[in-house]
């Protein structure tokens, strides 16, 4: 087929996703029919600590596992974690997606605004890849008004709320987003995700 291909890569060549993109402008995991959406990648800066955002039209785990080689976190509806947290200062501002992490020096990244998860639905899926590099940085995510999200307790929880560290050289990880909360424990969608990375 004639079209582009763009890679994906992690910190210091440890994993790598290929996206093919068609002549229409529309993009696909390599060697499969899931369409990626939309993406978006942030980063801290020196750390080796980043997380790509993928929104597909798959919600077939075990398929996208064996394509990109990731451990993966599915939902898990009946349990959410429904902490009070703390606002956290986040920068808002949109930022192009760097297909080499190191040339970003922001330390508070968020989204893209095309990113919306009010998108999610039965026939599209929000997927979050996570890494900690070496240094064992905390990824806190948080909404545009600075209060935390919760995820299901099946993601890795270390410390007052999602957040995701680890004393491991590596955690790679896919979490599949299905409802965020606030501490009443109601579920609620975010128009605009940050994350500060610590």
């Amino acid at each position: 087929m004639i079209g582009k291909i763009l890679k994906l890569h992690g910190f210091k060549g440890s994993f790598k996703a290929i996206l093919y993109q068609t002549p229409l402008g529309k993009l696909f995991i390599e060697n499969s029919d899931i369409e990626v959406l939309e993406y978006s990648l942030m980063k801290k800066t020196g750390s080796g600590c980043f997380m790509y955002v993928l929104r597909t039209n798959s919600s077939d785990l075990d398929e996208l596992k064996g394509l990109l080689g990731f451990s993966i976190l599915s939902k898990d509806e009946s349990e959410l974690i429904s902490d009070k947290q703390n606002s956290a200062k986040s920068d808002l501002n949109s930022k192009d997606l760097d297909l080499n992490p190191d040339n970003n020096n922001s330390d508070n990244i968020c989204l893209n605004d095309n990113i919306d998860l009010n998108k999610s639905s039965e026939n599209v899926h929000v997927y979050l890849l996570g890494m900690m590099g070496k240094d064992s940085c905390k990824m806190e995510i948080c909404d545009s008004a600075g209060n935390f999200i919760c995820f299901s307790k099946q993601v890795l929880n270390f410390g007052s709320g999602p957040v995701l560290d680890t004393e491991k050289d590596f955690m790679i990880s896919y979490v599949h987003i299905n409802g965020f909360c606030k501490d009443s424990g109601k579920v609620y969608i975010a128009d605009n995700i940050a994350m500060s990375m610590k």
